[in-house]
């Protein structure tokens, strides 16, 4: 979870250009995040399953579906995205609201 939140914290700072610097450190502090999201952990799994979460990201493949997770769901996010793009431009055409001009030559 903090290498996702660290894999996205430039394009973050990016589109908060004008905020200060200490403040924006301050906001995106990993150890923040963490513990916001400890309980949502615990209301889920026991301690034993986050026991066997942590044994798996210890493992090969744990490893690399950790500094991955981030960019998998990001790009996830993408393709839905543009997919319900492409459903209300599909629903604006048959509903006539939206046309599309042929190429012009």
């Amino acid at each position: 979870m903090v290498e996702g939140m660290q894999s996205i914290l430039p394009a973050l700072r990016q589109m908060t250009k004008d905020m200060p610097e200490d403040l924006f450190r301050e906001l995106t502090r990993t150890d923040n995040v963490a513990a916001s999201v400890i309980p949502i952990y615990r209301k889920y799994l026991s301690e034993e399953e986050i026991r066997e979460l942590i044994a798996f990201y210890k493992t090969p493949v744990g490893s690399k579906y950790a500094k991955l997770a981030g960019t998998i769901q990001r790009e996830g996010m993408e393709v839905n995205a543009k997919q319900g793009q492409m459903t209300v431009i599909n629903y604006q055409i048959q509903k006539g609201k939206f046309s599309v001009e042929p190429p012009k030559k």
